[in-house]
């Protein structure tokens, strides 16, 4: 830990929240402190990363998709650009029509619930790869990609590291001391601190009372010699993401009940009968990932002060969306923590009654 320095802001967290929060407040000229505990595994490690502009069966644009997603492309290619390095993949998506009616769907709904802007070509099945079980074709979906979500976390993490501002480990938040001015820890002082620990936020004492509803994920790794396009998603129930030397990502699943970072032969079985009905080729298992997604109940953000614990402050809860969605919020919080912009309704804290310790 560092000995006799002051931060502005210590970071609880480097996941994606954290780090685009961090990426800010450092671009604003504020001393940031980055602490992450790499024992606990985050959702980060192991998300899809998908941007993805419709929501699911009902096939209706994605909350804010017209305003997330084009900040959340410049971002990132800014990023990528300030670092030197590629992470994120302006990739098309292809929906693979579940039947006739699941077909009839997109075809109206992208007529009359506002997703025309996103909408691609319509491919019939004998246009698609052969190895693609895809009957009835699909749809291609535009202004999409995925953020290799591993590689921006470890390119960011250098980046802190090289600005100072970053330590691996985990706060320990009994031993905390605040006085009127500032917090210390160990030997630290800082101003404000801000938890963005994704799951394990809702294990302490401080955010306990947040409606959190986390969603364990599971994801298999595979190989296989296939002619799949690999400048394509390709989405149905799971989803399969080309990544290079014949290697792609398939998943994920969702679980409630199950909070471990632990991977399970349950869901192994489940996402390998989901690829072999989606992949007509060889393929073999390389990997296999697990990690608890910080899901909220009203499927919004958390993000604003503590209501009694002053100068603490929670970005959190981003969920599935949180690629597409964190770019923008983390720029919102920003203008919270140093020019008292309000936080939106629809995710402050406000929402929620603290019921007290």
């Amino acid at each position: 830990m560092k000995s006799k320095v002051h931060f502005d802001f210590i970071i609880a967290g480097q996941g994606l929240a954290g780090s685009l929060l961090a990426w800010f407040l450092i671009k604003a000229d504020k001393r940031v402190l980055v602490i992450e505990d790499r024992n606990c595994h985050g959702a980060t490690e192991v998300a899809s990363g998908l941007m993805h502009p419709v929501t699911g069966r009902r096939i209706v644009k994605s909350w804010r998709a017209d305003e997330f997603i084009p900040n959340a492309v410049k971002l990132y290619q800014t990023i990528e650009q300030e670092l030197n390095t590629h992470f994120f993949y302006n990739t098309p998506i292809l929906e693979i029509y579940h039947d006739h009616g699941n077909r009839n769907d997109w075809m109206n709904r992208s007529v009359t619930s506002g997703i025309g802007e996103f909408i691609g070509k319509d491919y019939q099945a004998n246009e698609l790869p052969k190895s693609l079980k895809a009957p009835l074709g699909g749809l291609e979906l535009k202004m999409t990609g995925w953020l290799n979500a591993c590689q921006f976390k470890n390119d960011m993490r250098q980046w802190l590291i090289d600005n100072h501002s970053y330590e691996e480990g985990n706060i320990d938040y009994h031993s905390l001391e605040k006085n009127e001015k500032h917090f210390q820890y160990q030997n630290i002082t800082f101003e404000k601190l801000i938890d963005c620990r994704g799951y394990y936020s809702m294990l302490s004492k401080s955010w306990s009372y947040l409606p959190f509803n986390p969603a364990k994920g599971e994801e298999i790794i595979f190989t296989s010699d296939t002619d799949l396009w690999k400048d394509f998603i390709y989405h149905n129930t799971f989803k399969i993401i080309p990544s290079e030397n014949n290697e792609y990502r398939f998943g994920a699943t969702y679980s409630w009940n199950d909070t471990s970072n632990e991977i399970t032969s349950e869901a192994l079985e489940k996402l390998m009968n989901g690829l072999t009905s989606l992949l007509d080729a060889p393929f073999t298992i390389t990997g296999q990932r697990a990690g608890i997604r910080p899901a909220t109940k009203d499927r919004r953000p958390f993000m604003g002060a503590h209501p009694i614990e002053k100068n603490h402050f929670v970005f959190n809860g981003l969920g599935s969306k949180g690629v597409s969605t964190a770019p923008t919020l983390a720029k919102e919080m920003l203008d919270f923590l140093l020019y008292e912009h309000q936080i939106n309704p629809e995710y402050s804290l406000e929402r929620f009654t603290f019921p007290g310790y």
